[in-house]
């Protein structure tokens, strides 16, 4: 027989309901979002794709960097990056190459199906936008887009998306 749940104290506060509550609405929806993104890069890369693997992909989407480079891109120990590196390496998402200048130093660069895992994630994307067009109408669908913008500004979330180095969660 399940547990029955203990009702909140005095000074823990009741749940918000959901119309009450846009932290939930978000986290619920973007992890919608994400699987649904996910689904669709798994259905068109034939290499096996994680989630965190987006998170390498974005700081080598404009060129191979070294591992010591990824390292402190990602916010990681050297040991850490090149233990993700070897890995993408071995599902055929990264290819680690010399550098053309010298050639003690390796570099790690996208392969075809990093990239097309990348394509996939944004055309998953962008059918999201397009749902959310066709499900709130032009109007609408502007001032949530204006909203989350304004959200996204003012945790200062922006930037990092800017710079493509949003970070991966622990």
């Amino acid at each position: 027989m399940p547990k029955r749940a203990v009702p909140p104290t005095a000074d823990e506060p009741e749940p918000l309901p959901l119309d009450q509550d846009p932290a939930l609405a978000l986290q619920v929806l973007a992890r919608q979002l994400a699987t649904a993104t996910m689904d669709d890069v798994r259905a068109a890369v034939p290499a096996p794709v994680r989630e965190s693997d987006g998170y390498v992909f974005q700081h080598l989407l404009p060129g191979p960097l070294t591992v010591g480079e990824l390292a402190e891109r990602l916010g990681i120990t050297q040991q850490g990056a090149s233990k993700a590196v070897l890995d993408m390496d071995r599902r055929g998402l990264v290819v680690r190459s010399s550098d053309p200048t010298d050639r003690r130093i390796r570099r790690v660069g996208l392969t075809p199906a990093a990239l097309g895992a990348v394509h996939a994630a944004r055309r998953s994307r962008q059918a999201f936008a397009d749902a959310v067009e066709s499900t709130l109408g032009p109007r609408r669908a502007a001032t949530f887009r204006r909203a989350l913008l304004d959200l996204l500004a003012a945790t200062g979330a922006d930037a990092a998306v800017e710079r493509r180095s949003v970070p991966a969660p622990d």
